[in-house]
């Protein structure tokens, strides 16, 4: 777990600097039809507080279910942009803070405890923590992409390859518009 607190710690500080971003940067995308760099910020700090969630959920309840997200949804739906990037920033500075607190509060032999996820499956406490961390990286990398103004392609190595590889949850269907 030291690795992993480390890890988020050092994931947070790169991230940082980047919500300080000029207009221009924050607009700007590594490839057409991508996130811009201010959406890949808000959807970290969105993450995080899933993420915090689970947490709390898999230490504190037996057996969870863990429910996913459609982040494009929460992108196109969250007001994106117009949300003030500086609450965005200390919102994320604060939920990372809980989530280092409760990894470091938590002991080795509560690392196991687990819950479900809606379409992952069985997901631990220390792979969570673990997840946290490498999706920050994951998206700190594009940023830095954006920011260079550079393309951007995963690594072969990127933990989350296999994580993005699951197809999202199938989307409810609407009920059709009442008959007048």
């Amino acid at each position: 777990m030291n690795d992993d607190l480390a890890a988020l710690a050092r994931t947070r500080d790169q991230t940082l600097p980047y919500f300080g971003a000029d207009p221009a940067m924050q607009a700007r995308r590594y490839a057409p039809g991508k996130w811009t760099l201010r959406q890949f910020l808000l959807h970290t700090v969105d993450c995080e507080g899933v993420l915090l969630d689970r947490l709390r959920r898999v230490l504190a309840e037996e057996q969870p279910l863990l429910l996913a997200f459609d982040e494009n949804r929460w992108n196109d739906r969250l007001f994106s942009d117009q949300r003030d990037l500086r609450a965005a920033e200390a919102l994320f500075v604060a939920t990372r803070a809980a989530v280092i607190e409760l990894a470091t509060l938590c002991p080795p032999e509560l690392h196991g405890r687990t819950g479900t996820h809606s379409v992952k499956g069985t997901r631990t406490f220390a792979g969570l923590v673990r997840f946290i961390h490498q999706h920050n990286a994951h998206h700190v990398e594009q940023i830095a992409a954006i920011a260079a103004g550079r393309p951007w392609t995963p690594r072969a190595d990127d933990p989350l390859n296999a994580a993005y590889a699951v197809a999202p949850p199938t989307p409810t269907p609407q009920p059709p518009p009442p008959v007048p």
